[in-house]
């Protein structure tokens, strides 16, 4: 096995690869490797496509690091363009939380914005692509409805109106800014319908951990609560990002002297979330090794996963593009006929408006033939049909560039 210094030195490692172990070792007293032999410009492109600028800025000034002068202004540059975009949406976040907080609806922060209030020290270095902010699921309705007075749009809807928050965990809105904001507003924070049944409706509830904000004071999650999360939605999407990870590493090394990881193993077996956790901690593990006890991830893995919750989060990282699939498992990983049949039917006959997003052009039959044609792409892309046809219509019939 390589040691990080051969790692750093070889010419198999990935730009990705390297950058995880030079934030690994940002976060040493001592990095273990000659960061004068790193491919800078390698390893800052990597960074920036995954929007870790700011963050390897703050490693190299703090290690004093020999990267060359152009390639530290790359960095700095989008540290930069991080804070500028950071401070719009917490000047937004503020707003929308003291408009909910007047009707006396509570607001959790989740991920970007509740990394940014709780973890990390600038706002120069956790980027954000939207305000993710979680309401009880009995305020939820009432929440959307006091968004949209204060200027929010909505967009294009769901299947049907009462789809979230009963069905489905969040619903989309836009800040009517000039510079417009994207809100993700959960009523539950995590994705995949089985979830709804598994994870208790008070379940991030019960903290009281508040931050002042400009003009409001919001929720985040307690250290514990807050690492579930982050690790059930990272896999949920397949460990996808290392800036997802770096979060989990983050949130560790900083909370280190508070986390119960007692409490947390005992929480991720009552929800179902062992299996989840389990492997986002093993990949968090597997880039930064010591972040994680080793007898905690022991305890999660000896946790047995039962065939619906290794369905749902085998299914969860592929639901866009598997929609059948997707509501077949929704279908096989959750309880009660009543509540099945009330997703289906919602799913076989959504809404007008919905339908009309399907169908933009207005004629006689027209909701039947948007119906039709929904099925039978849904169908195409479940065959891969969809797929093949264009891939040959590509091949035969080129278009001019």
């Amino acid at each position: 096995m390589l040691s990080s210094t051969d790692l750093f030195q070889s010419k198999h490692a990935t730009p990705v690869e390297q950058l995880a172990r030079l934030l690994r070792a940002a976060h040493g007293d001592a990095p273990d490797m000659d960061p004068a032999r790193v491919h800078w410009p390698s390893i800052v492109g990597a960074a920036c496509d995954d929007w870790l600028g700011g963050i390897l800025f703050e490693a190299v000034k703090r290690h004093h690091w020999p990267v060359p002068d152009s390639w530290q202004r790359h960095l700095q540059w989008q540290a930069i363009q991080i804070r500028r975009n950071n401070l719009r949406m917490m000047t937004t976040l503020s707003r929308l939380v003291r408009s909910l907080q007047r009707h006396d609806i509570d607001v959790i922060a989740l991920k970007g914005a509740g990394l940014n209030l709780s973890t990390y020290d600038d706002f120069s270095l956790r980027p954000m692509s939207d305000l993710d902010l979680m309401v009880h699921p009995d305020k939820a309705v009432d929440a959307v409805k006091i968004l949209r007075a204060d200027g929010c749009q909505p967009s294009p809807g769901l299947v049907r109106d009462d789809f979230f928050p009963h069905f489905h965990y969040e619903t989309e809105l836009h800040s009517g800014d000039p510079h417009a904001v994207r809100i993700d507003l959960h009523a539950r924070p995590f994705r995949p319908m089985r979830y709804a049944q598994t994870v208790p409706k008070d379940a991030f509830w019960t903290g009281r951990h508040r931050i002042e904000t400009a003009v409001a004071r919001v929720r985040v999650l307690e250290p514990e609560e807050q690492l579930i999360h982050l690790a059930t939605h990272s896999a949920c999407h397949g460990q996808c990002r290392l800036l997802w990870l770096y979060d989990i590493c983050r949130l560790i090394d900083r909370n280190q002297d508070r986390l119960d990881w007692g409490r947390l193993v005992r929480t991720c077996r009552e929800w179902h979330l062992s299996l989840p956790v389990g492997r986002t901690l093993g990949a968090v593990e597997s880039v930064w090794k010591s972040a994680v006890p080793a007898d905690i991830l022991h305890g999660l893995r000896a946790q047995r996963a039962n065939w619906r919750d290794r369905l749902c989060l085998a299914q969860a990282p592929h639901d866009a593009q598997r929609p059948l699939r997707h509501v077949a498992v929704n279908l096989l990983c959750t309880r009660g006929m009543g509540f099945r049949w009330g997703y289906l039917s919602r799913m076989l006959l959504p809404s007008r408006d919905h339908m009309a997003q399907v169908c933009k052009r207005r004629f006689r039959g027209w909701l039947a033939y948007a119906h039709v044609r929904r099925w039978m792409r849904s169908f195409m892309r479940a065959t891969h049909i969809l797929t093949l046809s264009r891939a040959l219509r590509g091949r035969f019939f080129p278009i001019a560039s």
